[in-house]
């Protein structure tokens, strides 16, 4: 007979087509193990890219909100709270009308000379000493601080709520 009609030639073709059916079978689970690990590894690099963008975010939102505070502060140290409070809500502020206001605008008598023979920070040092002491007037008298120029105070009495102080009270008391 012909050789493909032998038993060893049929029992060889079953054979070497199990093989081949083994063989893709091998090199299939190897390339899906192998895109497995791709896969794995792309995961873990975008997790870890992604934990550090929301750290970064997370350290953003922290400055974001220190800067807040900052700027709050800020603007309490400019405005009175009341003022302060309805520009951050409106944007705006609304004009308000005040009979009885007294206005206090202080400036120290001779500090340009004063100052060109101090340093900085004792120059700094002078001023702090001076405007801590109206500070803490304007707390007891319930007095509204404006701003502070060079070695200007500017501060006011009946503002923003109508109150008995005034300038005359407050200088006899300091």
């Amino acid at each position: 007979p012909p050789f493909w009609q032998t038993w060893w030639f049929r029992i060889t073709a079953a054979v070497a087509l199990l093989l081949s059916f083994y063989g893709i079978y091998r090199w299939r689970t190897a390339t899906l193990r192998r895109q497995k690990r791709v896969l794995e590894q792309t995961v873990k690099e975008r997790t870890a890219e992604v934990i550090e963008e929301k750290a970064e975010i997370e350290r953003q939102k922290d400055v974001i909100q220190s800067e807040k505070e900052k700027s709050d502060e800020l603007l309490l140290n400019i405005l009175p709270s009341e003022v302060a409070q309805e520009l951050k809500e409106k944007g705006y502020t609304t004009a308000r009308s005040f009979d009885e206001v007294t206005v206090l605008f202080s400036d120290i008598k001779g500090f340009t000379n004063v100052a060109e023979k101090l340093t900085a920070q004792e120059l700094v040092k002078e001023i702090d000493t001076y405007f801590s002491a109206f500070d803490n007037i304007m707390l007891k008298y319930g007095l509204e601080k404006i701003k502070t120029i060079g070695d200007a105070y500017i501060a006011a009495g009946g503002l923003p709520e109508k109150n008995s102080a005034t300038a005359h009270n407050v200088i006899e008391a300091a």
